[in-house]
This record gives structure tokens, sequence and C-alpha cells, in this order.
């Protein structure tokens, strides 16, 4: 007998036990009765999704456990100094005996000048986690402040400017890169009019643009082709370009011009489609393929170009004293490690939030403008709609380049101190267990590594934990009332 109350005359009551009955009143615990068979196909797939939920569990319960049981020694040892230490100490080192003012005595207890005939003590290792903590914290707060911004200006360009874009914007586009690339190199090979031609390329381009924009946006009125000349203009700069960086014939040249206007002719309808597969194409690039761009191409352009004269504004300017050092600015540095970040997690970002804004409904953002809202307003709404999802692409970044290695074991100058500057070598947690692990020759030393790992991954999990609870916690609570 039916276990349901009645629905009213002339309904019949739902069967118990049936398909039909999932979520009914006193139905769930008959849920899988639906077939005669003790063992049929809804017992054996909910076997398979309560035993996949346990294993995920299971496999984060053993990580933790294993990397635990590692770290006893060195949690024996240092206990919560291991947290706030400064530390890093791997090997016992040998020093000269002191005495409470500070001078070396010998095995007597004299004072004296010499170091030899000091009597020795033996420091034992020490191990501090502070720097290598506050190295990541910083150096992914710094990748964050560079990727953010583009990302979120990225996937906005994706979604709401590239639909609009027309083939011959995207070709004045490329042109002026072209025309600016022509420009720097062809007319001197110095710096000052190389940096001239540069701005006149910028120029040139933005103006290009605008008027592709003017002749061919539907918005604006009747589209009228200028085709021919950009493909000529294209023609023509390439084959400058070649001829004057390349050294090659004109023959060549105007082969490579010509190829490139054909090449130019079938990319532009797909610009859009294109750089969304560029940007996520960063995404695969090895970390170590990275540190090796990093090593040779950004460590040098810092240590030579931008770091010296931001080191000498941060010493001028008095509430950023802190930034500044006194050395020299070597590249290798905490701030190389933030930019190499920020690139790294950049394509993550701009992909998850390029699919939030796509999918923030079209009648939120018409409903804006026909309130009178400008492009920028629009804009703002649409980020303000997906702001959750925004912030758990920022999330996994922030993750990625928490666990950061070998990129940044490259780049960072692998110092474990403590600096205000962000132009000094560092240490992250990541870097670290790159760096020592395979060179630990000590029980402690391993175990003291170890413990950084199991850190490293609370820190990671409280990253998620505290997201979710400031972008979902209050509405799943809510529901769950219900």
């Amino acid at each position: 007998m039916s276990t349901f109350p009645s629905i009213g005359p002339g309904v019949p009551e739902p069967i118990k036990g049936y398909v039909g009955d999932v979520g009914g009143i006193g139905g769930s615990e008959d849920i899988f009765k639906a077939s005669d068979r003790r063992i049929g196909a809804d017992v054996v797939l909910s076997t398979l999704v309560h035993g996949s939920a346990a294993i995920v569990l299971l496999m984060l319960v053993a990580l933790v456990g294993i990397l635990f049981v590692a770290a006893v020694p060195s949690i024996r040892t240092f206990g919560l100094k291991f947290i706030t230490g400064s530390s890093w100490r791997p090997n016992e080192r040998e020093v000269p005996k002191r005495n409470a003012q500070g001078k070396m005595i010998d095995e007597e207890g004299n004072v004296t000048t010499s170091r030899d005939d000091a009597a020795k003590e033996i420091i034992p290792p020490a191990f501090g986690a502070l720097p290598v903590i506050y190295g990541t914290v910083v150096s992914s707060m710094v990748a964050l402040v560079i990727a953010v911004p583009l990302s979120l200006g990225a996937a906005l360009f994706l979604v709401r400017v590239g639909p609009w874009l027309t083939p011959t914007f995207v070709k004045c586009g490329i042109v002026g890169m072209l025309l600016t690339i022509a420009l720097a190199a062809g007319i001197d090979h110095s710096p000052l009019f190389g940096f001239i031609g540069v701005l006149i390329g910028i120029v040139l381009t933005c103006v290009l643009m605008w008027i592709a924009w003017r002749f061919e946006d539907p918005r604006i009125g009747t589209r009228r082709e200028i085709e021919i000349p950009v493909h000529a203009a294209v023609v023509i700069l390439i084959v400058i370009l070649c001829r004057s960086t390349l050294g090659i014939s004109w023959a060549r040249s105007v082969a490579f011009g010509l190829s490139g206007s054909a090449l130019l002719y079938w990319l532009a309808p797909s610009a859009v489609a294109i750089m969304s597969f560029l940007i996520e194409f960063l995404a695969a690039i090895p970390s170590i393929a990275y540190g090796i761009w990093g090593l040779f191409m950004v460590t040098p352009f810092l240590q030579g170009t931008l770091e010296p004269p931001l080191n000498n504004f941060f010493g001028y300017v008095p509430f950023l004293r802190f930034l500044h050092t006194d050395g020299a600015p070597t590249g290798r540095d905490m701030f190389c490690a933030g930019v190499i970040l920020g690139v790294m997690i950049l394509p993550i970002i701009t992909a998850i939030g390029r699919d939030v804004l796509r999918a923030v409904p079209r009648i939120q953002i018409e409903g804006t403008q026909a309130l009178g809202a400008t492009w920028w307003q629009s804009s703002w709404a649409m980020l303000h709609y997906g702001k959750s999802g925004l912030f758990g692409a920022i999330m996994l970044g922030l993750a990625r380049a928490a666990g950061e290695t070998m990129a940044v074991a490259m780049v960072i100058g692998n110092s474990p101190q403590i600096h205000s500057t962000l132009f000094a070598p560092a240490l992250t947690m990541a870097s670290v267990l790159a760096n020592e692990f395979a060179e630990a020759d000590t029980q402690l030393h391993t175990s003291a590594l170890l413990e950084i790992g199991l850190l490293l991954l609370f820190m990671s999990l409280t990253f998620n934990v505290v997201a979710r609870y400031l972008v979902v916690g209050g509405k799943s609570r809510a529901a769950g009332a219900h």
C-alpha cells in the first residue's frame, strides 16, 4: 500500500519505488527498486558514483597523511617556530666561539683576535619557513596585479569587441604592426630614432584602425570597401620590412609580401577565434619554456632597462621607500618571478573569464543599454553579473601562481631571506622544494621540505575554501535552509 498522501480526487497516487518516484515523499529510499533484479544497472551506477567520490576523498586524505607522517621529525624539532622562523640552514656550521660581549675567545676563555686561535662551536641545522611563505605570497600578488587587468580586458575584448570587428579592421591593425616594425628597424639603429619610429608606427596604426572602423562598421552607416588599399599596403610594408631587416633581394621580398598578403586575407575573418586559440595555447606551454624565456629575455631587460628607473623612483617617493634597494638590481628577483607568473596565469584567467562573460544573458546587457547605459557601464554590469565566476577564475590563477615550480626557480634568485623590496632575490615554497629536495642528505632536511609541501597544500586549500565562502557560501546556506 502506498505511503503517499492523496493528491486530490481523480488523481492517482504515484506508485512507490519507480523512476517517477525520484525525489517524492518517502520514495528516495526505494529509488533503485525499479527493477526486479537485485543487482541492476541502477545499483551498479550508484556504486560507481559513490566509489568515485570516495576515492577522490581518500586520495586527498592519503596525500595529507603521507606528508604529515614524513613531516613529523620537523614538527617535533621546531614546532610553531618552523612557521615563524626565518633561518634556513640545511647543514651544521662551525663558527668561532664568542663571549657575552661578542668577542672571540680561545679554549681557556681568553679574548683573541685570530680566528685560527679561537675556540670552535657547532651551530646545528635550523629551518624556518617564513621566507619561503613570504616569497610565495608576494610573488603571487605581483602576478595577480599584472594578470588580472590584462585578463579581464582581453576577455571583454573577445566577448564584446571581437564579434564586431570587420576583416579590414583586423588587417589594418596588422598593417600598423608591420609599419611599426619597419620604422623601428629601418629608419635608424640608434635607440632614440628607433623609439621615435615606434611612436610614429603606433600613431599611424591607430589612424588606420580608426579609418577602417569609420568605413566598415555596420553600426555607423553604409559600408564602403577598402580592401584593395589595405592589401597593397600589406605587400609594400612586408617588402620594405624584409628588405631592411633581413637584407634579402627585392624579388624575395616581393614574394614574401604577396604571401603575407594572401595569409592575411585568409586569417582576418577569423581573427577573434585565432586570438582565443593563441591565448589558450599559452596555458599549454611547459613551465621550463617560460623559465628559459624569463632567464634569457626578461631578466636582461629588467636588469638593464626597467628595474633601475623603477628602483630610483621608489627611492624618491617617501611612502614607497621600502620598495627601494641600495644595491644594483640583478633582474633575477621577486619582481621577475612575479612577471613570469603573471604571464603564465594570464591565459587561465582569460579563458575562464571569456566563458563566464559569454554566459551572461544577452537580455541583461540589452536591458542596461535600453536604460541609457554607456558601453563602459554595460560592460561593468556584465562584469558585476559574472563576478562569482570571474573570482573563481582569479583563484584558479592564484593557485597556479602559488604552486609554480621550475619557471620561478630559474628567475627568482633563490635566496632564503626576507626583503621589503621587489628587486632582491627570494625563494618560494615550490622553488625551494625543486632546488633542495634531491640534495637533502639528512632526515631533518627532508622532513622540513615535506612540511613546506604540507603547508603549501593547506595554503591552496585555504585559498579555495575562502573563495567559495566569499562567492557562494551565503547563497548555498540559504538554499539549503529551504
